[in-house]
C-alpha cells in the first residue's frame, strides 16, 4: 500500500503540536494528582484501619451520645456493643431503646438517676449494673464518659463501656474493614487510563474520601481524649526493645506526665509500676508475648509525684510481620474501686465482730429451698413448707445466753421453737413476716430448762434476685426485767390511781411549759364543778378571769423555778360564782435531770371552817373577857399539842405501870408476910421429923421405904435454902415494884421536892433488859457519877419520861454502832453511857448524860427537838420524844435542855432546871 502522505499548513501543525503538549502536560498533572491522591488515600486508609484496629482490641464499647433537650441520640457506638449486650451497633445508633431493653429491671431506675444526674451536673458518669442478652444470659457491664457542653446547649458524652462479668476473658474483636472505598479507588485509577474525562469524577471522590477519613481521625482523637482512662499500643521488637506508638492524652491523668514523654521512654511506665508488682507486672507480659493471649494486670503504681495509684489494664497482642508483638489496649484507674473493696472488708470485719460481741442476739435462719410467696402461690402451702424447712444455721453469744443453750443445742432449732413450740403463735408470726418482710414483737416463750422469758424481736427477711425467701434475719432482746418492772409499775400506778381517787382533798397537777392541767382526782372535779374534759388540757386563762388567772400563773412559775413547796393557807378563788377559800399547797415534780416536769395542787376548800372561825371571832368580840381566856388556851393547846398524844400515852403506861406494880405488890405482900410463918413451920416439922429419928432409929419398913424415896436427907438440907430463896425473889420483887411505882409517880401527880438520883436509878431499872449483855453484843456499861444534890422541885414522872427518851436514845445509838461490830471489838471498846449530876451556885441542879456512840451531824441536832423529826426507819419512831422531853424541861420546869455532839464523838444531852420553881429561870 502507498503511504499517503499528508501535507499540513504550517500553522494547523504548530496548532496541533501545541495541543498535544498541552495534553501530555495534562495527562502528566492528572498522573502526579493521581500519585498523590493514591498517597493520601492510602494514608487516610491506614489511618481508619489504625483507628478500627484499635476501637476494635479495645476490651469495650467506645461511643459518644448527645442529650439534647432531655433527648437522647447515639451518634457513634463502637462494635463491641454487640459482645457486651447482644445488640449491633446500627440498632443502638438507630434507636437507644435497644440497649436500654437489655438492662435488668431492677436496676432502670439507678441508671436513669445516675445519666440525669451527670447531665445535671455536667459531671463524670460512672455506673454498673447488668444486662439481659437476647439468648437470656445476664452480664454485668461497667460505663464511663465525661460529658461536655456545645455552644448550642448539647450534651455530649464521650465514654467506654465494659463487659466485666469476667476479668479473665476478653471479647474477641470484630474485625470488619470496609475495603468498598479502597476498591472504588483502583477501579477509578484503571479507568482514568481509558478516558482522561472520568480524571475529575474521581478528584472529587478523593476529595470527599479524604473529608471522611479526616472525620473518622478526629472523631477517634476526641474519642480517645475523653474514654475516662488511657488508650495505647505498646510494642515489644525482636531485639528486646520497647517503643509506645500510641497513647491516649489519658495519660496526663494517670501517669501525670504528658504522653510524648512517656514515649521518648517507655521505660517510665515500667519504672512507675510498684516495685512489690514490677516482677509480676513483667512477667505477665513476657507470658502473654509467649501465648499471644489477651494481657489483662491489676496493680499499683506511683507517680513522680509519690502518689500511689491502682490501675487495670487489658489489651490483645498481635504479632508484626517484623516478628515483633503489638498490643492495643485500654488503660483505666481503679483507685476508688479498690479502696471501696478495703472499705467494704474492714465494714465487714466490722460487722462480724458486733455479730459475734453483741449484748443482742443475733441469728440467721435459712431455708433448703427459695419459695415464693404472692398471689400466685399457694399460701397456705408456702406457710407450711417455710415453718417445716427454716432453720437456725448461725447465732451469736447473746442469743444462747437468753436460751440457756449451747451453739449445738440451738443449731437447726426451727422458727416455732423460737416461739416455745407454740404452732399457733408461730404460724401468725411467720406469715405477719412474709406479708411485709420485716416483723416486730414482743412475745413470752421459754429457755430451754422451760424457764418463762420475754422477748422483744426484730426479724427481716432475706431475699434472692428473683424476690424469693431464702432465709430469715433476726434481733432479739431479752425484756423480762423491764416486763416484770412494768407489771410492778402497772400495780404501783393502780394504787396510786386508787388512792388519787379517794383522797377527800383536790389533787391537780400542770405541766410545767404551758402550765395546762394534766391531772385532776374526782375531789377536784367535785371542787370545781367542772367536768374533767372541760379542764384538762386548758390553761388558767381558760377557766378564771384574766386577773386572777395572771395571778396564779406568776405564782406557779415561781414554784417551778424555785423548787419549794408553797403554802398559801387561805386562798380566795371565785368557784361556781362564789367566793370560796382554799388552803393550797403547791411544788415542783422534777424528771431524771432535775427540770420541772410537773406542777403539783394540792387543794382543800376551808370555807366552812373559815366562817366558823369569822363566827367565832364575832362571838369572841361579844365576851371579851372570855375570848381572851379561849385565846389563851387556844395558844396552850396548840403549844402542847404534839405533846398531848405521847403525854396520853405516858398517862396511859403510868396508870397500867402503877396498876401492875400494885396488882404485882398485893400477892407479893402476902407471899413474903407468910414466909416467916412458913419457915416456923417447917422448922418445927424438921424438929420433928428428927426427934422421931433420935427416938425411933429402927423405923419400920414402910416409913424406911418412903424416906428413901423422897431422898429425906436432900430435903431437909435444901428446904431452908428453898424458902430463904423464896424470900430473896419477894425482896427482888418488891424493889422492882418500888422503882415501878417511882417512875409513874402517879402518887405525885403534882409538883413536889424528890430525888432525882432515884428517878435516874428507877428509870435505868426499867431499861435494865436493854442494858443486860444479849448473845450478839455484851452489855451496856453504865457509869454513874452522882454529886450531893439536895431534893428538887419538879413533876416527877414528866422527869423520868425525859431520863427514859434520852437514855433510850442513847441505846438505840449505840445499839445501831454495835451491830456492825464483833463481840471482840466491843469488848475493845465497849458501849458506856455516863451519867452525872452537879449542884450549881446558881441554886440550880444540872444532869449530864453522855454516850460513846457515833453522834450526830450539825444538821441532825439544828432538827433534834423538832415535832415529828426522826432518824429512825419508819414504824420505829415517832419524832415526838425529844420534842416532848424539850417542852418539859423548858415549859414545865423553866430549865434548859441542850445537846452537844459531833460525828464519831457520840452525843451529850445537858439538863439544868432550878431546885424550886418558885425561882425566875
Amino acid at each position: 500500500m502507498a503511504t499517503e502522505q499528508i501535507t499540513l499548513d504550517r500553522e494547523v501543525y504548530a496548532a496541533i503540536n501545541q495541543e498535544l503538549v498541552s495534553l501530555r502536560q495534562r495527562v502528566i498533572e492528572l498522573e502526579q494528582a493521581e500519585h498523590d491522591r493514591q498517597k493520601t488515600a492510602a494514608a487516610l486508609a491506614e489511618s481508619e484501619r489504625r483507628f478500627r484496629q484499635t476501637v476494635a482490641n479495645i476490651p469495650g464499647a467506645i461511643y459518644q451520645f448527645t442529650n439534647r433537650d432531655g433527648v437522647w441520640s447515639v451518634n457513634y457506638i463502637s462494635e463491641q456493643i454487640w459482645n457486651i449486650a447482644g445488640i449491633t451497633a446500627e440498632a443502638m445508633m438507630a434507636d437507644l431503646n435497644h440497649f436500654i431493653d437489655r438492662l435488668h429491671p431492677d436496676d432502670l431506675v439507678g441508671f436513669v438517676t445516675s445519666t440525669s444526674e451527670s447531665v445535671e451536673n455536667t459531671a463524670a458518669w460512672q455506673y454498673e449494673g447488668r444486662l439481659i442478652q437476647p439468648n437470656g444470659e445476664l452480664r454485668w457491664w461497667q460505663g464511663s464518659s465525661t460529658p461536655s457542653v456545645t455552644e448550642t446547649g448539647e450534651v455530649i458524652f464521650y465514654g467506654v463501656i465494659l463487659d466485666i462479668t469476667s476479668r479473665k476473658q476478653a471479647e474477641e474483636a470484630l474485625w470488619q474493614l470496609n475495603d468498598d472505598l479502597e476498591a472504588r479507588i483502583e477501579e477509578r485509577t484503571a479507568e482514568l487510563l481509558q478516558a482522561i474525562e472520568q480524571l475529575e469524577l474521581e478528584a472529587k471522590e478523593r476529595r470527599e474520601a479524604e473529608v471522611t477519613l479526616s472525620k473518622s481521625e478526629r472523631r477517634f482523637q476526641k474519642l480517645a481524649a475523653n474514654v475516662p482512662g488511657m488508650i495505647y499500643q505498646f510494642q515489644m521488637n525482636p531485639d528486646g526493645s520497647i517503643v509506645v506508638p500510641y497513647l491516649s492524652s489519658g495519660c496526663r491523668d494517670i501517669y501525670e506526665i504528658e504522653p510524648e514523654m512517656l514515649q521518648q521512654d517507655p521505660n517510665l511506665m515500667i519504672r512507675a509500676v510498684h516495685p512489690d508488682e514490677r516482677q509480676q507486672f513483667l512477667d505477665s507480659i513476657s507470658l502473654s508475648a509467649q501465648t499471644l493471649q489477651t494481657w489483662r494486670w491489676e496493680g499499683r503504681i506511683i507517680t513522680d509525684q509519690g502518689q500511689t495509684k491502682w490501675l487495670q489494664a487489658v489489651s490483645r497482642p498481635e504479632v508484626k510481620p517484623n516478628g515483633g508483638i503489638l498490643w492495643d489496649g485500654l488503660l483505666i484507674d481503679v483507685t476508688d474501686r479498690r479502696q471501696a473493696e478495703q472499705a467494704l472488708g474492714e465494714s465487714q470485719a466490722q460487722l462480724e465482730l458486733f455479730f459475734s460481741q453483741s449484748l443482742e442476739g443475733f441469728f440467721f435462719m435459712q431455708i433448703d429451698q427459695p419459695v415464693y410467696w404472692d398471689d400466685l402461690v399457694d399460701q397456705q402451702e408456702v406457710l407450711d413448707y417455710v415453718l417445716a424447712h427454716l432453720q437456725i444455721t448461725r447465732v451469736n453469744h447473746a442469743l444462747l445466753s437468753q436460751y440457756g443453750a449451747s451453739q449445738d443445742e440451738f443449731i437447726g432449732r426451727s422458727f416455732a421453737e423460737l416461739f416455745a413450740n407454740s404452732t399457733v403463735q408461730a404460724r401468725t408470726a411467720c406469715r405477719r413476716l412474709l406479708d411485709n418482710k420485716h416483723l416486730h414483737l414482743e412475745t413470752q416463750t421459754r429457755k430451754l430448762d422451760d424457764t418463762p422469758i420475754w422477748i422483744e424481736g426484730d426479724f427481716l427477711g432475706v431475699y434472692d434476685r428473683d424476690d424469693r425467701l431464702t432465709g430469715i434475719f433476726g434481733v432479739q432482746r431479752d425484756i423480762t426485767d423491764r416486763k416484770q418492772a412494768e407489771a410492778k409499775l402497772q400495780q404501783t400506778q393502780q394504787f396510786l390511781s386508787s388512792v388519787l381517787n379517794n383522797l377527800p382533798v383536790a389533787v391537780l397537777a400542770k405541766e410545767a411549759k404551758e402550765l395546762r392541767f394534766a391531772l385532776l382526782n374526782p375531789a377536784a372535779t367535785a371542787l370545781f364543778g367542772l367536768a374533767p374534759e372541760a379542764v384538762l388540757d386548758r390553761n388558767d386563762y381558760d377557766l378564771f378571769p384574766q386577773e386572777q388567772a395572771d395571778l396564779f400563773t406568776q405564782i406557779d412559775r415561781d414554784v417551778l423555778s424555785s423548787h419549794q413547796i408553797l403554802d398559801i393557807p387561805e386562798e380566795e378563788v371565785k368557784i361556781k360564782g362564789e367566793i370560796r377559800i382554799l388552803h393550797t399547797k403547791k411544788t415542783a415534780i422534777v424528771d431524771e435531770t432535775g427540770e420541772p416536769e410537773y406542777l403539783l395542787i394540792i387543794t382543800e376548800d376551808i370555807t366552812e371552817r373559815k366562817q366558823a372561825e369569822a363566827a367565832l371571832r364575832q362571838s369572841e368580840a361579844q365576851l371579851r373577857q372570855q375570848t381572851a381566856e379561849l385565846e389563851q388556851t387556844l395558844r396552850e393547846l396548840q403549844r402542847t399539842q404534839s405533846q398531848l398524844i405521847q403525854s396520853e400515852k405516858m398517862s396511859s403506861l403510868g396508870q397500867l405501870v402503877a396498876g401492875v406494880a400494885h396488882e404485882i405488890n398485893n400477892p407479893v405482900n402476902f407471899i413474903y408476910g407468910n414466909l416467916a410463918h412458913a419457915n416456923n413451920y417447917i422448922q418445927d416439922l424438921l424438929g420433928l421429923v428428927q426427934l422421931y429419928r433420935t427416938h425411933y432409929s429402927e423405923p419400920v419398913p414402910e416409913i424406911a421405904d418412903e424416906a428413901t424415896e423422897i431422898d429425906l436427907e436432900f430435903l431437909m438440907a435444901d428446904l431452908p435454902k428453898l424458902l430463904n430463896s423464896m424470900k430473896i425473889g419477894a425482896e427482888r420483887i418488891q424493889k422492882i415494884v418500888l422503882s415501878l411505882r417511882n417512875f409513874s409517880r402517879m402518887d405525885e401527880a403534882e409538883m413536889k421536892a424528890v430525888n432525882i438520883h432515884e428517878g435516874i436509878d428507877s428509870t435505868l431499872m426499867i431499861l435494865q433488859n436493854r442494858l443486860k449483855a444479849k448473845p450478839e453484843h455484851p452489855a451496856v456499861k453504865i457509869i454513874k457519877e452522882y454529886g450531893k444534890l439536895p431534893l428538887v422541885e419538879c413533876y416527877a414522872g414528866q422527869l423520868n419520861q425525859v431520863f427514859m427518851n434520852i437514855l433510850s436514845n442513847a441505846i438505840d445509838a449505840l445499839e445501831e454502832r454495835d451491830r456492825h461490830r464483833s463481840w471482840e471489838q466491843i469488848e475493845e471498846y465497849p458501849s458506856v453511857i455516863l451519867i452525872t449530876t452537879e449542884y450549881l451556885s446558881q441554886e440550880r441542879v444540872v444532869i449530864r448524860i453522855s454516850d460513846n456512840g457515833p453522834g450526830m451531824s450539825r444538821q441532825t441536832q439544828q432538827r433534834l427537838f423538832d415535832p415529828f423529826f426522826t432518824t429512825k426507819p419508819v414504824g420505829q419512831g415517832t419524832g415526838l420524844g425529844m420534842s416532848i422531853s424539850y417542852q418539859i424541861i423548858t415549859d414545865r420546869h423553866r430549865g434548859r435542855l441542850q445537846c452537844i455532839s459531833s460525828p464519831g464523838q457520840g452525843a451529850e444531852f445537858v439538863i439544868e432546871i432550878p431546885i424550886k420553881q418558885n425561882l425566875l429561870y
